[in-house]
C-alpha cells in the first residue's frame, strides 16, 4: 500500500514523468487494500478492495512486474536482481517491502494447518482449509487477531482467542475500556483466553491439539497466528544496509537509509526507532518521499495513529497517544454502561483519545489530537459529568480548519489535499476519497468528507445560510442606496425645527453614534474569531454566528449613515469610508457565496467562498488603524 500511495504522489505532484519507474512486487495480483482484507475472508471477491486496476500503471507508463520480487542487490553497482534473474541498474531505490505476520516460537507452529493472517495469499489459505473446519483457534487479541476471529464466527466456526497480555487490545486501550469490549466479545460467543499464551501445537488426527498455559486443552481444525508482524528488512540487510537489531531498515528525516540513493518507506522502516504498522504514517512517508522525488524539501518526523476495530457488533476508535505515560500526561476517562471514553491530555492540550460504544464526538476528537487542541478547566468538568468535551455544535465545521489539519487520520490527508483534490473536479465525498484515499480504511472520516463535499451540510447551511444571505443582501442594498441617492441632504434654516441634522451637528450624538458603530465592527469580529477558536464560547453552531456576524454588518451600516449621513468625507475620512464601504461589499457578496457554496460545483463553490473572505479579512486588516487614527484627529483638533 505505501508504494502504490507513493506512485500516485508522484502521479499528482506530475514528475511521474521524469521517471523510468519499475515496481517490482512479490505478490501476483494489483494493489489492494489490505486493511480490508477480512472483507476477502468474508466471501467477496478480491477485486473489490483493490486499490487501483494494472492498467493504471500502463496508462502512467509505470512497470508492474507482479510475481517478481528483488532477491539481491548491489549498492554499490546500483543494480539490483529479479527472482528471474534479470539484473536491473538504477538510479534510485525504494524499499517498500511491507512487514510480515509474526510466526512465534510455538512448537508444532510450523504445522499446515496453522496460518498467518497478513495478505490475499494467506486470506485464500484460510479460506480454504476454513471450508471444512468447526473450531478455530486464533493467536492475538489485537485489532487483527478480533477481526479474524469474529468474521470467521459470523461464518458458522467456533471460535477461540489467546492473548498474551492481561486485557484485550493492548496498544489501544486502557484495561478498564478493555473489559467492555470483552464482554460484548463474550455475549457474542467468542471464547477468550487473557493473560495466556499457546506452549504447544500438535496433530491429532485430522485436527490439531492445542495447549494453552495453565492447563487448557482445545482441539481445533484451525489455528490463525495474529500476533503482530516483523518488519521485511532481509534483502536490505543482506545488502549492507544498516538496520535495527529488533527489526527495520533505518531511515533519517528524509527517508533516505545508510545507501546512496536508497531510500525506504512504511512498514520496512525503523524511524526514530519506531516502526509503524498502520496506515496513516506508511503513507505519510510515501507523500513525503514523493515530494523530495519532486525536489521539495519535506521532512517525515513521525505521524500520528488512528485505528478502528473492524467488528460492526463493537465499537472501537482510538486516535493518537491513548496510553498517556508521559509525566507531562492527564488521563481524563468517562463511563457510563458499555461506553467508556478516554481522553490524554500532555500539558493542557489533547493528544490522544479512544472510546468504546457509539459516540458522536470521534471525528472532533480526531480534529482536535489533529491540531492539539486545548482543553480548559470547565471541559474537564463537562467531561466528567457528561462524556462530552464540547457542547452540542461545538465541533468547527471542516470547511474552516487550517489546510495543514488532517482529516482523515488513517491515511494522513490533510485539508488542503482534499481542497486541492475538489480544486481539480472532485465533487462528491466518494470522488475525493479515490482520489487521496481519504476514508477509505476505518471509515470514521465519512462524515468530514461528506461535509467537505457539501453532502452532509445541505440542511444545516439551508437553515442559516438563508438568514446569512437575506442580512448580507440587506447590506448590500443599503450601501447600494446610498450610493444611488448621494448623501442625506441637511437643512438648509433652522427655522423649520428640530430635524436629522441633530446627529451630525451635535457631538453628543455623533460619539453616541460613532462608539456604536467601532462597538459593533469590533462585535462583528472579535465574535466570529473568537468562536472559531475558543470552544467555551460555543452556544450554538458556527454557520449561526455566521449569519451572526451578517446581521451586525447590517447594523454597523445603519450606524455609520446615523454617523456620517453617507458622506464619503476628505482625506482620511475618505479613505476610512471607502475601506468601510468595500468592506460591507465583499462581505455581502462572501455571504452569498457561502450561504450558496452547497449549490454549486465544490470546486467552483469553495473556490469563490474562500476568495471572497479572504479578500473580506484582507480589506479589514487596515480598518483598526484607520479608525485609531480618525479618532485621534477628532479628539486632537
Amino acid at each position: 500500500m505505501a508504494s502504490h500511495y507513493f506512485l500516485r504522489q508522484l502521479v499528482s505532484n506530475g514528475s511521474i514523468d521524469r521517471f523510468d519507474t519499475r515496481v517490482l512486487c512479490e505478490e501476483s495480483v494489483a494493489p489492494y487494500d489490505r486493511v480490508h482484507l477480512g472483507r476477502v475472508l468474508d466471501g467477496n471477491a478480491l477485486n473489490t478492495i483493490e486499490l487501483i486496476s494494472a492498467a493504471w500503471y500502463e496508462h502512467h507508463r509505470i512497470q508492474l512486474r507482479l510475481g517478481e520480487p528483488g532477491v539481491a542487490l548491489d549498492p554499490t553497482g546500483k543494480r539490483i536482481t529479479t527472482s528471474s534473474g534479470e539484473v536491473l541498474d538504477y538510479d534510485r531505490l525504494v524499499f517498500a517491502t511491507g512487514a510480515a505476520a509474526l510466526r512465534p516460537p510455538i512448537p508444532g507452529s510450523d504445522l499446515d494447518r496453522v496460518l498467518t493472517y497478513r495478505n490475499a495469499s494467506d486470506v485464500d489459505r484460510i479460506a480454504a482449509k476454513a471450508w471444512g473446519a468447526n473450531r478455530v483457534l486464533v493467536c492475538g487479541g489485537g485489532l487483527l487477531g478480533l477481526e479474524v476471529a469474529r468474521t470467521l464466527q459470523r461464518r458458522g466456526r467456533k471460535v477461540t482467542v489467546v492473548e498474551t497480555a492481561d486485557h484485550l487490545l493492548p496498544r489501544q486501550l486502557d484495561p478498564r475500556s478493555a473489559q467492555l469490549v470483552e464482554a460484548e466479545l463474550r455475549k457474542l460467543g467468542l471464547e477468550l483466553f487473557l493473560r495466556s499464551r499457546v506452549s504447544s501445537i500438535t496433530r491429532y488426527g485430522r485436527r490439531l491439539r492445542v495447549r494453552i498455559d495453565g492447563g487448557a486443552l482445545r482441539k481445533v481444525d484451525l489455528v490463525v497466528l495474529a500476533a503482530g508482524i516483523r518488519p521485511r528488512d532481509d534483502l536490505a540487510r543482506a545488502a549492507g544496509l544498516e538496520c535495527d537489531p529488533g527489526g527495520g531498515i533505518r531511515v533519517d528525516d528524509t527517508l533516505a537509509t545508510s545507501a546512496d540513493g536508497i531510500f525506504a518507506i512504511g512498514e520496512c522502516v525503523r524511524h526514530r526507532e519506531q516502526l509503524y504498522g498502520v496506515v496513516a504514517p506508511c503513507q505519510r512517508m510515501a507523500e513525503v518521499l514523493a515530494r523530495r522525488f519532486r525536489g521539495e524539501k519535506a521532512t517525515f518526523e513521525g505521524s500520528m495513529p488512528a485505528t478502528r476495530l473492524k467488528v460492526p457488533e463493537v465499537e472501537v476508535t482510538a486516535v493518537g497517544d491513548t496510553r498517556g505515560v508521559e509525566p507531562t500526561c492527564r488521563v481524563l476517562s468517562w463511563q457510563e454502561g458499555p461506553c467508556r471514553r478516554r481522553v490524554v491530555l500532555d500539558k493542557g492540550r489533547v493528544v490522544g483519545a479512544a472510546a468504546v460504544g457509539k459516540s458522536t464526538e470521534v471525528h472532533h476528537f480526531q480534529e482536535a489530537v489533529a491540531r492539539k487542541a486545548r482543553v480548559y478547566s470547565w471541559q474537564v468538568r463537562r467531561f466528567e459529568r457528561t462524556g462530552r468535551l464540547w457542547r452540542d455544535g461545538g465541533h468547527n465545521p471542516v470547511e474552516t480548519w487550517p489546510s495543514s489539519a488532517i482529516v482523515c487520520t488513517c491515511t494522513g490527508v490533510t485539508c488542503g489535499t482534499l481542497r486541492s483534490c475538489s480544486a481539480k473536479g472532485a465533487r462528491t465525498s466518494a470522488e475525493l476519497s479515490r482520489d487521496t484515499g481519504a476514508g477509505s480504511v476505518c471509515g470514521t472520516c465519512r462524515p468530514l468528507l461528506e461535509e467537505m463535499a457539501g453532502e452532509r451540510t445541505q440542511g444545516r447551511r439551508a437553515a442559516s445560510g438563508g438568514s446569512m444571505a437575506a442580512f448580507g443582501g440587506a447590506a448590500f442594498f443599503f450601501v447600494a442606496a446610498a450610493a444611488a441617492r448621494g448623501p442625506i441632504p441637511m437643512s438648509v434654516s433652522v427655522a423649520a425645527g428640530p430635524s436629522i441634522d441633530v446627529l451630525w451637528r451635535d457631538s453628543g450624538w455623533k460619539q453616541v453614534s460613532g462608539f456604536s458603530l467601532l462597538g459593533l465592527c469590533l462585535l462583528a469580529t472579535l465574535a466570529l474569531s473568537l468562536r472559531k477558536r475558543w470552544r467555551w464560547i460555543s452556544l450554538g453552531a458556527y454557520p449561526l454566528w455566521r449569519a451572526f456576524h451578517a446581521a451586525i454588518g447590517v447594523l454597523a451600516v445603519l450606524a455609520a449613515g446615523a454617523h456620517t449621513g453617507f458622506r464619503m468625507g476628505d482625506n482620511l475620512n475618505f479613505v476610512l469610508m471607502a475601506c468601510f464601504v468595500s468592506l460591507i461589499v465583499v462581505g455581502s457578496v462572501a455571504g452569498l457565496f457561502t450561504s450558496l457554496e452547497h449549490r454549486l460545483p465544490p470546486s467552483l463553490g469553495s473556490a469563490l467562498r474562500r476568495g471572497w473572505t479572504w479578500l473580506h479579512i484582507g480589506l479589514f486588516l487596515p480598518l483598526p488603524l484607520l479608525i485609531a487614527a480618525h479618532v485621534l484627529t477628532v479628539y486632537f483638533y
